[in-house]
């Protein structure tokens, strides 16, 4: 029981620290629930490259190191959350759960590159 606690504290703690960034945090929970998906059809590196697209996403739009980490936690949670509430679905269909992830994935990517070209310094003249 005493488990529990520290792990509400940190869940309560990383969605404040995003709440200020609602469309931040709801891609956030979205691609974590993809990448819990595809632990489930083990899909190890699509789920690793949806958790690393999204910390960068979330690097680049000027969250905070700290709220980076905390972010990754709460990521974390969610796709075990995830894993835990569709464990046992008898109907979880993983072709269709991996198509997306891995579109998921394609945006993610894409807004990533999007963010990292506005945030180039053009070279001195």
């Amino acid at each position: 029981m005493t488990f529990r606690t520290p792990l509400i504290a940190l869940a309560l703690l990383c969605a404040n620290a995003l709440a200020d960034n609602t469309e931040l945090n709801e891609m956030l929970e979205q691609n974590a629930a993809s990448a819990g998906h595809g632990r489930l059809c083990n899909e190890e590196p699509l789920t690793e490259q949806l958790k690393s697209a999204t910390m960068l996403i979330l690097a680049l739009s000027g969250i905070p190191s700290e709220n980076v980490q905390l972010g990754s936690a709460k990521f974390s949670d969610v796709m075990r959350r995830e894993m835990n509430d569709r464990r046992k679905d008898r109907d979880f269909q993983c072709a269709r759960h991996i198509a997306v992830a891995e579109e998921r994935l394609a945006l993610a990517h894409k807004r990533a590159r999007v963010l990292r070209e506005a945030t180039l310094t053009p070279p001195p003249k």
